[in-house]
């Protein structure tokens, strides 16, 4: 991957998800060795070449999950990480013990569109429910006609979750996507407020948030018009506020919980206007008053001011190349120092200073507040980030793993993802770890036979230690 610089700010190791091994374009025991006999125009998994040409050096532990995930969760504690699988195979939620990486439990899924989250307190996780499609999923699944929220107690030892009886949403009609033919609301994203006693749904399709009260058996749910395809939704750190955002209208609708009304719209999509700016994920920080959103087509993070309930600041994580950096999801240090953004289309990790950096000597890369510090690469299209409450680890989720090679029968198999995936096949080392180091992140050399690494199998197949015998180089900052 040519963009491949790493932040020397970061003192964490990095644990990377991406996504499954479906394909047979590309061995397996892929090393090295085969890469330097590349030939003109070959691309795929093995070789750490997409389709587009890129090459990619993923920064950390390699862990397969499912087909195609869009998003997941971290457990409050940090110990196990939901990932949500949405491709056109099955779809289900792989638990990550992220000490590990091993899987330790695969929820099946009938579909699903990568929403997700726990409750406070950690005990219940909630994931936005989706049709079934054409492909047998991984075991019996409920809900099948979607427009639900599967809802799984969780053991906080363990992070296996057992579903519970899902939550059926009311039929929704008027959505701008319903008017074309769309006959679902659509939940994607979701959280639960601060008190555990309110889930809050985007309702894609129907241009509504749902309001579900979690005290009562029955799980009443009320319905409220925002804007134009809403795709995320969080609660201001008071509890007071919910902030959606509508990726049509780029804009962000603010609503008062208590009311249960839209109070304002603030418009995120900056000079080249709102419409399709597609703001998408919302971070609510727990120490300020202050909502972050991912505003993908304009390749930029702001900062609203929940006070204030306008734009306090707006940084840019795009190239010099031209837009399509296409900023996902958002994570935040439990220190309040550091933001990270998952950015999508260059296969990398923004990183943002939320404080400013105070070092010395000063080194390339230490950035003012809410500021661009830097890059960490990833594999093919990072959907989703989050770091560990301890600060010890940072999680990524690659969409596209190391990307496909060719796909034969695509034509004929479009929709089936075990015959002509889409996604990936990941090789059985890790083709690039990264650990923590008094300078910050250190890039240590792929594992190869023969340059006198060691590599110990975790109890999934796919996910390998590698430790090279070989120094390691300092990584650079951009």
């Amino acid at each position: 991957m040519r963009r491949s610089g790493v932040v020397p700010l970061v003192l964490m190791s990095v644990i990377a998800l991406a996504a499954s091994m479906l394909g047979a374009s590309a061995g397996a025991g892929a090393t090295s060795s085969h890469r330097a006999h590349v030939r003109r125009g070959e691309i795929g998994p093995s070789l750490l070449l997409t389709a587009n040409g890129r090459r990619l050096r993923p920064a950390g532990r390699l862990t397969e999950v499912g087909d195609f995930p869009t998003g997941g969760a971290l457990t409050p504690d940090g110990r196990f990480y939901w990932a949500v699988d949405s491709g056109h195979g099955k779809d289900g939620v792989h638990v990550v013990d992220v000490a590990t990486g091993a899987v330790v439990q695969v929820l099946p899924l009938p579909g699903a569109y990568g929403g997700i989250t726990f409750s406070p307190r950690g005990d219940a996780a909630y994931v936005s429910g989706e049709p079934r499609g054409s492909t047998v999923p991984y075991g019996p699944t409920v809900a099948d006609a979607g427009d639900a929220v599967h809802v799984f107690s969780v053991d906080p030892a363990t992070g296996r979750g057992v579903e519970r009886t899902p939550i059926e949403l009311p039929a929704t009609t008027g959505g701008t996507a319903q008017k074309q033919g769309g006959r679902l609301g659509w939940p994607e994203g979701l959280t639960v407020t601060p008190d555990g006693r309110t889930l809050l749904l985007a309702l894609n399709q129907a241009d509504k948030l749902a309001i579900v009260d979690l005290t009562k058996p029955a799980h009443p749910v009320q319905l409220l018009a925002v804007g134009r395809f809403p795709y995320d939704v969080a609660v201001e750190r008071h509890g007071h506020a919910a902030y959606v955002s509508n990726e049509l209208d780029g804009t962000v609708s603010v609503v008062d919980l208590a009311a249960r009304a839209v109070i304002g719209t603030i418009g995120v999509g900056g000079p080249r206007g709102d419409l399709e700016a597609h703001p998408e994920t919302l971070l609510a920080d727990p120490g300020r008053d202050a909502v972050y959103v991912t505003v993908t087509n304009r390749d930029t993070v702001v900062s609203l001011d929940t006070s204030t309930r306008k734009v306090a600041r707006t940084v840019s994580v795009g190239r010099k190349e031209g837009i399509g950096t296409a900023p996902l999801a958002l994570a935040e240090t439990s220190d309040g120092r550091t933001l990270y953004v998952a950015d999508s289309g260059e296969d990398a990790v923004a990183v943002i200073a939320l404080e400013p950096r105070e070092r010395a000597p000063r080194h390339r890369g230490d950035a003012d507040t809410f500021a661009l510090a830097g890059r960490i690469p990833t594999a093919a299209y990072p959907a989703a980030v989050a770091a560990t409450p301890d600060g010890a680890h940072l999680v990524w989720l690659a969409a596209k793993g190391l990307g496909a090679g060719p796909n034969p029968a695509y034509g004929e198999n479009w929709a089936n993802s075990g015959a002509a995936p889409y996604g990936t096949v990941l090789p059985r080392g890790s083709p690039e770890t990264y650990a923590a180091s008094p300078r910050g992140l250190k890039a240590m050399p792929p594992y190869a036979p023969g340059n006198g690494s060691t590599c110990t199998t975790a109890p999934v197949a796919t996910s390998t230690t590698c430790t090279p015998s070989l120094p390691w180089p300092e990584s650079t900052a951009q």
